[in-house]
């Protein structure tokens, strides 16, 4: 069994906007639902979740990060995880992203770390050629790849026999993707959300659904 830590970064809004969106995780809760129904353990940090009512400004007060600080994220991590997954969905978001991943990789040097997301997606070799401390780019949905690279964890096997963009220590090839769609379907939302939107063992707040 893999102890899979997953991060959700702070919400990032310009200075002047008044308002920003407080939305459940969705995308790593698929993945800790797949991890946990896999046999693996699924660990969250939700970095708007967990203090939603926290404003902190950066970037010269350009913008607003709503949620734990990014350094609050890297502290609430468990020091006995074997793998840790970033997501990033909106390209006004990696600035801050990729500091936070850089303050991830200097606490844990040894551990294998994941990003995924829909700038992700779009960037990955441009991400995996700038930013040294991401050790794979998941593209597309990831609820099979997370899988699959836990268990290779837990396996002791070589993550380059996945079919994902990887590139740096792990191996010197470049893979993608083959298998995920574009999107979710309201099937795979109705197995998964009783899994993860009540679940206390894999976050602290309880997200309500209707």
């Amino acid at each position: 069994m893999a102890i899979v830590t997953l991060l959700r970064p702070p919400l990032l809004v310009p200075i002047w906007s008044d308002s920003g969106p407080l939305t459940p995780p969705i995308g790593p809760a698929y993945l800790a639902a797949s991890l946990r129904q896999a046999g693996h353990e699924a660990r969250i940090v939700d970095g708007l979740g967990e203090n939603p009512f926290q404003v902190t400004p950066l970037f010269a007060n350009k913008v607003m990060a709503i949620g734990l600080r990014s350094e609050e994220i890297v502290g609430r991590i468990d020091p006995d995880t074997d793998l840790i997954g970033v997501s990033c969905m909106f390209s006004q978001d990696w600035p801050e992203i990729r500091r936070l991943i850089q303050m991830v990789r200097r606490r844990f040097p040894g551990v294998p770390i994941i990003a995924g997301g829909e700038h992700i997606t779009a960037t990955a070799e441009f991400t995996l050629q700038s930013t040294p401390e991401v050790d794979v780019c998941v593209i597309g949905e990831g609820e099979e790849t997370i899988v699959d690279l836990a268990n290779a964890l837990d396996g002791g096997a070589p993550f380059d026999a996945i079919l994902v963009w990887c590139f740096g220590p792990l191996t010197a090839e470049w893979f993608l993707r083959a298998r995920g769609h574009a999107s979710a379907s309201w099937t795979t939302f109705r197995g998964l959300r009783g899994i993860w939107c009540r679940s206390r063992t894999i976050w602290a707040m309880v997200w309500a659904t209707a």
